[in-house]
């Protein structure tokens, strides 16, 4: 039997935690300043030696990138893709394509507002036909 003192178990359950309770604040806070920095193609750059525009461009991204890159035959590592400081794609050259081969996020993943700028560089640099 609840008393004025302590509240009973059903106004309890029927109250939501607060909202800090729920989310932390400090995610909040560098999930916003992530997306307040604008990114440019300027800050990606490529490392490595034999690159060279190509008609087709394959870039496959994240877990199931990395899932297919392990099974399929890639050949040479020519090549890194930098946005910043962190290591975001890894540029190969198979023996079973022509196209340039991109595995990109496997290790790291971009803020969305990168993506473009991120993208965009690739196209840049590849300039891929299709």
């Amino acid at each position: 039997m609840a008393t004025d003192a302590t509240p009973s178990i059903d106004s309890i359950r029927s109250q939501l935690p607060p909202r800090h309770a729920l989310e932390s604040d400090s995610e909040e806070e560098s999930s916003s300043q992530r997306h307040n920095v604008q990114y440019k193609e300027s800050d990606v750059s490529f490392i490595g030696t034999g690159f060279e525009p190509k008609p087709t461009l394959i870039v496959v991204n994240g877990h199931p990138g990395a899932v297919w890159a392990k099974s399929a035959d890639l050949g040479d590592e020519i090549g890194t893709v930098v946005m910043g400081s962190p290591t975001v794609g890894t540029v190969c050259k198979a023996n079973w394509t022509s196209a340039n081969i991109i595995v990109s996020e496997m290790y790291t993943t971009l803020p969305v507002s990168a993506k473009h700028a991120y993208a965009q560089a690739i196209i840049d640099k590849f300039k891929p036909e299709r």
